[in-house]
């Protein structure tokens, strides 16, 4: 799953060539808000290229839904990948993680303090932490249980604490 808008700076295309390279059997549902020129347009392209060169997978292309059905969607997420090429402190993340998800992300942002086991730098390195994750119960479940205990210290109530600490320093 990758929730983010379609822009280019965001790197659908990254996560697209990735689980193409993976042996992932499940379908990858990319859902967006916005669509910037025709990014939507050029993955939906690199997904026909990508099918002549690895065979026809089962991707999926949502745009504009309700909040609602987003997290309905991450309710059934097993995986989430981001690969944008920078962000200042990636919420969908921390969504994922509330929901107990293993996330596979680019170093951007905060993300490395949440968890720099899952971050990567290329695509091959995304599809070889897919593996690595979906082929493997016990780390999978390792690191789902790792995420979600890691969460907890990111409630408004101590980011505000902690905020409000440097100010006093």
């Amino acid at each position: 799953m990758n929730v983010s808008s379609y822009y280019k700076e965001k790197g659908q295309d990254a996560v697209l060539e990735a689980y193409y390279r993976s042996e992932a059997d499940i379908p990858l549902v990319f859902v967006g808000f916005l669509n910037a020129g025709d990014t939507l347009d050029s993955l939906k392209t690199l997904k026909t290229q990508l099918d002549h060169t690895y065979g026809t997978r089962e991707v999926h292309f949502l745009y504009q839904l309700p909040r609602e059905q987003v997290l309905e969607i991450f309710k059934k997420a097993t995986l989430f990948l981001h690969a944008s090429h920078e962000e200042g402190f990636p919420m969908v993340i921390l969504e994922s993680m509330q929901f107990g998800i293993p996330f596979i992300c680019t170093d951007v942002g905060n993300v490395r303090d949440l968890c720099a086991e899952l971050i990567i730098n290329s695509p091959l390195e995304m599809a070889t932490k897919i593996n690595a994750l979906l082929g493997s119960p016990d780390y999978y479940n390792q690191m789902s249980q790792e995420l979600h205990y890691t969460i907890k210290e990111y409630t408004y109530e101590k980011i505000v604490g902690k905020v409000e600490s440097v100010i006093q320093d």
